[in-house]
């Protein structure tokens, strides 16, 4: 996002700005609105623009709507079947016509890049397609932290009845999906009844358990370190303004 908008700010500074603001914006809910505070506030006193931090914000939004819809693109074109476990219902042929929409989605959006389309305005805030090798980061970086956040899942879950890592990823995504859409703090509650519903066949206290761990090492530990890292920038900050 940074090198979209053209600004240089060191990766130290990059790397705790961003895991401070996912930290703390997916424990307080509203990530998208919540974090765009977080970056204001960090990257205002690297001289961003208000402007600026907003097409950052953008940005980092589609990759990760990007990301969600390359991965769910990809496992229900793959695993076709994960639909059943919403709905009870076959729809195979349904889900694979859903998988090929997203890819589709995705190329277009490559394809927009590279032809240098007209960007989007909304007023005076303007939003440029990304260059093709920043297109490339968001469409590796994304789905690379979705794969990890579910594989935290996966090997937490109990081996019986296990249906498997790419069906996991699928049930991940729809129930983080939702999660984020109800903007409950943490997903807390709408992220596990879904998640349950989409492995009914598995013990339910073994899934619980791995959503705990996932909790745990995706929430509560970022969230507590976040928390850290928020009060040393402000004391820093304060001792700054009293020299």
């Amino acid at each position: 996002a940074l090198l979209h908008i053209g600004r240089r700010v060191s990766w130290l500074f990059v790397t705790l700005c961003s895991f401070t603001t996912y930290a703390l914006s997916h424990n307080i809910g509203g990530s998208v609105f919540s974090g765009a505070v977080i970056r204001y506030r960090a990257y205002g006193t690297r001289g961003l623009t208000g402007q600026e931090v907003g097409v950052l914000v953008a940005v980092c939004w589609i990759t990760f709507v990007l990301s969600t819809i390359l991965a769910a693109g990809l496992v229900l074109v793959f695993e076709p079947q994960i639909i059943d476990r919403f709905s009870g219902i076959a729809h195979h042929g349904l889900s694979e016509a859903a998988g090929i929409a997203m890819l589709v989605l995705v190329a277009a959006y490559i394809f927009g890049s590279w032809l240098h389309l007209r960007p989007l305005k909304i007023g005076s805030f303007q939003l440029h397609y990304p260059a093709l090798p920043i297109v490339a980061r968001q469409l590796l970086i994304g789905p690379i932290e979705l794969l990890a956040a579910a594989a935290i899942i996966f090997f937490a879950l109990p081996e019986m009845h296990n249906p498997g890592y790419f069906v996991v990823l699928g049930v991940f995504l729809v129930s983080f999906s939702v999660a984020q859409i109800s903007h409950a703090p943490g997903g807390l509650g709408v992220f596990e009844v879904v998640f349950l519903a989409g492995l009914s066949d598995m013990d339910p206290v073994g899934v619980l358990a791995a959503l705990l761990v996932f909790r745990l090492f995706y929430l509560i530990i970022p969230l507590f370190l976040g928390l850290g890292i928020v009060l040393f920038f402000e004391r820093s900050q304060f001792s700054r303004k009293e020299s």
